[in-house]
Order: C-alpha cells, then structure tokens, then sequence
C-alpha cells in the first residue's frame, strides 16, 4: 500500500471504509469524494446496460461493436490483434464513461458442452493466458482497467451457483490457474473476479487460499477482488480471505461490516487492506481519465472484421476455394445465418451492435449474383420440408453452393449448458439433402464451441468462423472469395464423438459437485495420451497456400534449471499466394517416471510470408517449458532428463523434432510417484480421491429453506412455490423468448439472498422470504416490509 492511499486512509471512519468495501448498485463503485467508477460487460464488445437494471444484469444494452467472440479470437493465435482488440475496447469505454471492463473471460474449456465456452479462449492455458495478457495490456494502456474472470474452476453454467469443483492440485496449478498465472505476472491487471463456484469445499469468493495464498503471496498480485454478482456468501469471511468489493451493492452492508469488526469476525486491519484495494482502484481510474484515446466507430468496425478474418478456420477444402472472383455464375447461398447471422452467445456479454453486416448484404457490396433459400427457420420449430425442398432446388441449379450452419439463439448461453454437440437435426438433414445435387457444397460453420459433422465426407468445403461478430459476413466474403488467405487455428479439440470427451462420464451428472477425475488430461492431452481419433485437432487450420518447415536449431543441447533456451525454426511459403502460418512449439519429455502429456504447447507464433519467402522463427524456452507442478513439494520442478522440443503446424502435425537435456536438479526418485492418474486406468473414484486428497461433499439438505438455498429450490417447500412462480414471471416479464428463457434459467440458480440485487433490501431483510418459504408467511411479509421501510428512511 502506497503512502498517498495510507494518508487518504488515516481520514476516513470505519463506516466511510466500510461503504468502500460493496458496489453503489449493480453497476458503480463510489468512493465519494474520490470520485464514483462505472464498471460494466462485457468481453466481446462493451454492454453498458440501459435503464434500471434487472435482476440477473441482462437487460437491454447501448449499441457497440460487437466484435468476434473469446472462441473465435482465440483462433488468430495473434497475441498483436489482442493487443489492439483492447485498445479499441478500451476506447469506447472511455467514450461512454465506463471505467474497468469486466473481461477478458478466460476460464479453461473442460468440457465441449460447457454452455459459455464461446466466451472462453482455449483448451490449453498457455494460448488462454497469453492471448488474454494482451487483451489486457491493450485495455489498460489506455486508461480503462481490466478485470479477469471467473477465478477460478468455473467450467460450466448449470449448478454453478452451488456447485464444488474437486480438482486435485497439479491439474489446478497446470490447467486451471495457469492461465491466471500468466496474465498476473504479465500484465497486472486492475481487477479479478471471483466465481461463483466452490473449490475443493470453499467458495471461490471466500478462499483465502486462492486469493491470498496463490494470487498475491505467489503470483504477486497486486490488483482488487471482486465477487461475481451475487457470488458472495458470508461477507466477514470473504473479507478476511481476500476478497475486496462485493458486486452488486446491497442494502445495510455498511451495518454488518461494522457488526462484524465489533464481534470479532474481521479485524480492522482487513478493513483498512480492502478499503485501500478500493481505493488503489479509484486512483488507477482518475489517472486513466488522463490518457487521450479517442474512439471512431469505423475503425472499430474496421478492427471487428479484421480480428474475424484472422480467426476463421478452414477445417476442409478439396478444391473447391476460394471462389473464382471471373466466375459471373450465380452462387446458392443457402441457410437463415446468411441473412440474419447468430453472431455472439447469450448472457451478460451479450452485445447488441451499433452496425451489422449479413453474408447477403456482403454479397450485394461486392456485386456478386446469388440465390438465396433459408432452408430453415431459427426459431427451433424443427425440419420445414417445404423450406428444405427450396433449397434443394436452389443449389441443384448452379455449380456452387454455400451452406450457413450452425447454433440457434438461445442454445449457447451464460446460465446453463448445451445438452449436445450436434446441430439441430433440419439442419443436418439440409446439408445432407443438398450435397446429394450440388457436388461443391462449402459449409459456414457459425457456433460457439465443437460439433459433430456426420455429413463432412459429403461436402467439399468447411469454413469454422463460430461466432464471429457483427462484421462477419463482410469478413467470411473476403475469406471465400479469397480477398484474405484463411490462417486461423483452432485453440480447441473437435472430438468425434462426445463419449471420447475426457470429463464426459461426470458433466452436467450432479449439480453439487464436479469431480475433474481426468485431472491434467484434458483437451489435447488426453485425446494423444489415449491415442484417441479426433474430428480435427487441436492447433489444426488449412490455407490457400502451403507452409515447409526446416530443421530445428537449438541454442544448447543442453538445459540446466535457468535462463533460456532458444529455438529456431525455418519456415516457407512453397504455394502460390501470400499466408500466414502459426508456428507452435511442443514439449515432451521422452520417458517421465511420472504422469506427463505426450506433448503440451510451449511456445507459438504467427508468420505471414509472401509466395516462395522464408523466415526463420525465433522462441525462448524457460524453466516452464520443462517443468510440472510437484503436489507432494507444492512447487515447480524439473525431471533429469530428455525432452522433445517439436515445431508442429498442429497437436498432431509434427514437422521437425529436435532432443535436448535438461537438468532441473532434481532428483527423479523423490518424484516417481504418479501424481495423477493415468490414461487408461479408469479415472476411477477411489485413485482420484486417493492421490488429489479431496473429499466427496455430503448431499445437499434441501429443506428448510436458507438464504443460500438456490430459488428452484422454494418449489419443493409449500410456502415458497407461490413464491417462486411470482419470482420467474417478474423475471420474465417483458423480455424476448430467449432472454426470458435465459434469466429464468439464471434465477433457478440464484441464491435466495440473491433477491437482495436490485431493491433495496438487506440481508436481514431477505430472511423474510426464507420465513415465507418455510411456512411462516406472515412474520416473512413483516420481515420484508420493516426492512425496505427502515432503508427507505436512510436513503431519504
């Protein structure tokens, strides 16, 4: 704590610290004379929400550049194009007054069904935390503060309000932390954001081991913590963990803060520690209002399409692109994407854009003669033969044919989990009827995480774009009709089917606990450790030229513990136009005596060369590079011996293989006990509690009703069914089918206490619906009404 905090300090009360310590409202931290900030939504584009705010944070929002999504970004693997992506970001912040965006999202993607995987970056925690290191740098080096979220283990949608993710330690320090690690280290962001879920038996906002212990006693971390919205649960303990703000405001926080150092539940040298983040944060903000960084819409459109250019993955293409610009013929465009494009998922980073632009409008700019059939509609209503038939028709006609594809709205959202990975069924059965009379069928694949593809050997062509925002028609035109050479890569695994999916045997099983049995092999590394087939690999991503790799060349042959190694790699350009190819490094160690990966990224870069031009890409390999976490020593170690260092186009597309030493100091027989379990044995219960420590939670006692109770819960209590029927139609009162479907998915979660958000009511005060749920109705009503008078007053 700086001295110009500890002075501001010394001249606030206890009760002006305490009104630091929660959110004005949903969306406002004031510091009184130290100015009030905005902080507000979302990763993908800003969601500065209009009006009174709801109760879940989702209503309608300020038009913005919806830029392409965490999972389309992602495959650009440009950590530049990350960087600028947060200065544009951080630009229309500034604009519209809003001080710390509450980005980027970089959770690990777990499991292919995880329903907001297309805010998250990637599989591998390397990609995830450089690429969101940038973001971040981009966003701060213009004034607006950034806040990482959600820390930590937050793998999926459904029960993640209550849910436990029992994750042994090494897969934590390896998998999901590391991401956060590196952003930390590299970039210092202002803010992180606590999950909503527990970890290993402790809420995440209330885990001093992971706040105080890991962020700021090991990574350094010097920026301020705060709750999800509504993830809080015991304020005193929160505090004492770690935790600086709780989001959003709520009444009488003030008063049980000042309780709480009264009756010896927080000290007032916690007080004065999570004032002084607060205020920390207030200054960062006032010094940032300095920075000048105009914002131009057309730019900001410019950098949208752009960024989804960059990212779009040609998954297959036998020939059949890019489409001849000389060819005057018309082009069967068919599927709804194409007009009315599904551009972003559900939830609070929903953006609604300033401006937008279909394939068919792309079309039309470019003066390119088509014809269009919707093939189906979007509203889920299922198979329309009539509309299916049309498209035949259509594509039957002319030598080319386009195929828009992909997730419906409302079917990829924060609140709950997707229940497949097949597309709806119409529009397999469309893509199929249509490749049986057109034979250059290019499929645009518009979703936010994997699919299955049973119709891939019947198409000629298929262009990954997921959700890429509200320039991706301009952008998938200029990729299909080759003005841009495809280069992106995916940052996740497509499996062939989701039984050969590492955490399938325990997602979505039970809401009150996640057992991550699989431990260090997800994605990549277990489909390699298993020798499992896959759809299409991670790293994976076709161009319109081809790319020659020469043989590695390495510093040393030797690595000892410290410095840098440093790898070079030989790359050309043998096709016939200009490319850009991601070089990724791998390593390997050649016989562990404990579990390790076949390989685990290292190292990336991306390289544009002209036709016939070669460059030679340079890497530093540190100590991470060889090392894993030792559970038993709870620190970073280095086995004795020789690694693999592999320059590969993907996980599974090795192109040259160089063998070093390394020398860690230390000594393999004091590490040769597995440290997690091992491909193949069955990821049973028994070795995973065995070897991680963690405890299998006991079930949840669902009556009598609490505060914590989440509000789905009330319809098993008599008192509280009324109750929770009045809740979901409030919530959905006014809002279009998905967003209602959405909210009243996100509110089943919710904790009772989580009432509290957007009235003014306090904790106490929302011991009256708990009295109402457990069939005291009266004394709950009398509750309620002397709590929101008694605020009523103090507001007045």
């Amino acid at each position: 704590m700086n001295e110009r905090v500890q002075e501001i300090l010394k001249g606030l009360s206890n009760e002006q610290k305490a009104r630091l310590l929660y959110g004005k409202d949903f969306w406002y931290i004031d510091g009184k004379a130290l100015g009030k900030i905005m902080l507000t939504d979302g990763p993908a584009g800003l969601r500065k929400q209009q009006g009174k705010a709801d109760m879940a944070g989702i209503n309608e929002s300020l038009p913005a550049t919806a830029y392409p999504a965490g999972c389309a970004a992602a495959c650009s693997w440009d950590v530049s194009l990350m960087l600028r992506l947060g200065e544009a970001l951080g630009r229309e912040c500034k604009k519209e007054g809003v001080a710390v965006l509450l980005g980027p999202a970089v959770n690990h993607k777990r499991d292919p069904l995880c329903g907001r995987n297309f805010e998250y970056f990637s599989e591998d925690p390397l990609l995830s935390g450089k690429l969101g290191a940038a973001y971040v740098k981009g966003l701060q080096g213009v004034g607006v503060g950034a806040c990482v979220k959600h820390f930590a283990c937050n793998s999926r949608e459904n029960g993640r309000m209550l849910s436990d993710s029992l994750v042994d330690e090494r897969a934590l320090r390896e998998i999901y932390l590391r991401q956060f690690e590196i952003i930390v280290k590299e970039a210092r962001p202002w803010a992180v954001m606590t999950a909503y879920n527990k970890l290993n038996g402790t809420y995440c906002s209330q885990n001093g081991r992971l706040m105080t212990e890991i962020a700021r006693g090991e990574w350094g971390f010097d920026g301020l913590f705060l709750s999800d919205w509504g993830a809080m649960r015991d304020q005193a303990e929160s505090y004492e963990a770690g935790l600086d703000v709780e989001m959003p405001g709520i009444c009488g926080g003030e008063e049980e803060i000042l309780a709480a150092l009264r009756e010896g539940g927080m000290t007032e040298e916690t007080l004065n520690a999570r004032a002084g983040k607060v205020i920390e944060l207030l200054l960062k903000a006032r010094e940032g209002e300095k920075i000048n960084a105009p914002f131009n819409r057309e730019e900001s459109l410019s950098l949208a399409q752009e960024i989804a250019e960059a990212s779009a993955v040609l998954l297959k293409n036998e020939g059949v692109l890019p489409y001849d610009r000389e060819n005057k013929e018309k082009i069967a465009v068919i599927g709804a994407f194409a007009e009315r494009p599904y551009y972003q998922g559900g939830g609070s980073g929903h953006v609604i854009p300033a401006e937008e632009v279909s394939f068919l409008t792309a079309l039309k700019e470019r003066g390119v003669r088509y014809d269009y059939a919707p093939g189906f509609t979007q509203d889920g209503r299922g198979a329309d033969e009539k509309l299916i038939a049309e498209a035949v028709a259509v594509a039957s006609v002319w030598e080319r044919a386009v195929i828009f594809a992909g997730s419906y709205e409302g079917t990829e959202s924060e609140g709950y989990d997707r229940t497949s990975l097949d597309l709806p069924p119409e529009q397999t059965e469309l893509i199929e009827r249509v490749a049986a009379v057109n034979q250059n069928v290019v499929v645009v694949l518009t979703c936010g995480a994997p699919v299955s593809m049973p119709w891939l050997k019947s198409v000629k062509g298929v262009l990954l774009t997921y959700f890429s925002g509200c320039m991706g028609g301009r952008a998938c035109a200029a990729l299909l009709f080759g003005d841009r050479n495809p280069s992106g890569k995916l940052a996740e695994t497509f499996p062939l089917c989701y039984e050969d999916v590492p955490s399938a045997f325990d997602f979505g099983k039970n809401e009150e606990y996640a057992e991550y049995r699989e431990s260090i092999y997800t994605g990549y590394r277990w489909y390699d450790a298993a020798e499992k087939e896959v759809l299409f690999p991670f790293g994976f991503g076709l161009s319109y030229t081809s790319f020659e790799y020469g043989k590695i060349e390495l510093s040393s042959n030797r690595y000892r513990g410290e410095g840098v190694l440093t790898v070079r790699v030989p790359v050309k350009n043998t096709g016939n136009c200009a490319g850009a190819e991601i070089v990724q490094i791998y390593v390997g160690q050649r016989a562990p005596k404990i579990c390790r990966p076949i390989r685990e990224l290292r190292a990336f870069e991306k390289v544009c060369l002209q036709a016939g031009e070669e460059k030679t890409v340079t890497f530093t390999l540190g100590k991470e590079a060889f090392a894993h976490y030792s559970s038993q020593r709870r620190e970073w170690c280095i086995e004795d011996g020789e690694y693999t260092i592999y320059a590969a186009s993907s996980s599974r597309d090795v192109r040259a293989e160089a063998i070093v030493f390394a020398d860690g100091g230390d000594d393999a027989e004091t590490m040769s006990a597995p440290a997690c379990p091992a491909p193949g044995s069955g990821f049973s219960r028994e070795r995973f509690l065995a070897l991680s420590g963690v405890k299998i939670p006991e079930p949840r006692q669902i009556l009598p009703i609490t505060l914590h109770s989440p509000l789905e819960d009330l319809q098993k209590s008599r008192g509280g069914r009324l109750l929770y029927k009045l809740i979901v139609k409030f919530a959905g009162a006014g809002k279009d089918r998905h967003t209602a479907n959405m909210q009243r998915k996100v509110i089943a979660q919710m904790p009772v206490l989580g009432l509290t958000m957007g009235i003014r009511l306090s904790r106490k005060g929302a011991e009256g619906f708990v009295q109402i749920a457990n069939g005291h109705r009266f004394k709950g009503i009398k509750t309620i009404l002397r709590d929101l008078k008694k605020h009523r007053k103090k507001k007045k």
